[in-house]
C-alpha cells in the first residue's frame, strides 16, 4: 500500500512537471502494482480473519467484508481509470478516488479514541470526509461536478453500508468461512 501511495504521488508530480511521457511509461508499473495491491489486500484480509479465530470467529468473518469490499472498490476504480487513461480528466479523478478508497484501513489504525471506539462509522466516515473534500474542491475550482467524481464517489460511499449489511447475512458468513479454511 505504501508503494501505491508513493507511486501515486510520483505520478501526480510527473504530470505537474509536464513529464507525461515518463508518467505513461511508469503507468504500466502502476497497473501491475494495482494488481499486487489487490492480491495482497485480499490475502491480508483473509489472513487477518483467520488469525481472529477463523470460521468460529463470527466477528472476524463479518469484518472480512470490509477489506474485501475495499479491494473490490479499488479494483473497479483503478480498472475504469486505466481504461479511461486517454480521457485525462476522468482518469485522474478515478485514480484519486481509488487511492482514497483504501485509506480506511490506515485511518482505522490511527490511535485516537474516537476512531478505536467508533468502528466502521468512524473510519469510513473520515474516509468519506476526505473524498467529499476533494470532490468539493474540484467542483468549486471547475464550476461543475465531474461525472467521474459523481459516479466514483457514489460507488465508494454506497459500498460501505452495503458491505456491512452483507456481512450480517448467513450467505456471507458461509462464504467467508470457506475463504478462511
Amino acid at each position: 500500500m505504501t508503494s501505491w501511495v508513493v507511486l501515486f504521488v510520483t505520478q501526480v508530480s510527473l504530470v505537474a512537471a509536464g513529464r507525461t511521457r515518463l508518467h505513461r511509461r511508469i503507468g504500466v508499473l502502476g497497473a501491475v502494482l494495482a494488481a499486487m495491491v489487490v492480491f495482497v489486500g485480499v490475502a491480508t484480509g483473509i489472513s487477518s480473519a483467520v488469525r481472529g479465530g477463523g470460521p468460529s470467529n463470527l466477528a472476524g468473518l463479518r469484518f472480512l467484508a470490509v477489506p474485501l469490499g475495499d479491494m473490490l472498490v479499488f479494483s473497479i476504480l483503478v480498472g475504469i481509470a486505466l481504461y479511461s487513461r486517454r480521457r485525462i480528466e476522468t482518469h485522474r479523478r478515478l485514480m484519486l478516488l481509488a487511492t482514497l478508497s483504501v485509506l480506511s484501513a490506515a485511518i482505522a489504525r490511527i490511535p485516537l479514541h474516537f476512531i478505536a471506539t467508533g468502528g466502521p462509522s468512524a473510519f469510513f466516515g473520515l474516509t468519506d470526509l476526505l473524498v467529499l473534500g476533494c470532490v468539493a474542491f474540484d467542483t468549486v475550482r471547475n464550476h461543475r461536478l465531474h461525472p467521474a467524481f459523481l459516479w466514483g464517489t457514489m460507488l465508494l460511499i454506497a459500498s460501505q453500508p452495503l458491505r456491512l449489511m452483507l456481512a450480517d447475512t448467513s450467505i456471507w458468513i458461509s462464504w467467508a468461512a470457506r475463504l478462511t479454511r
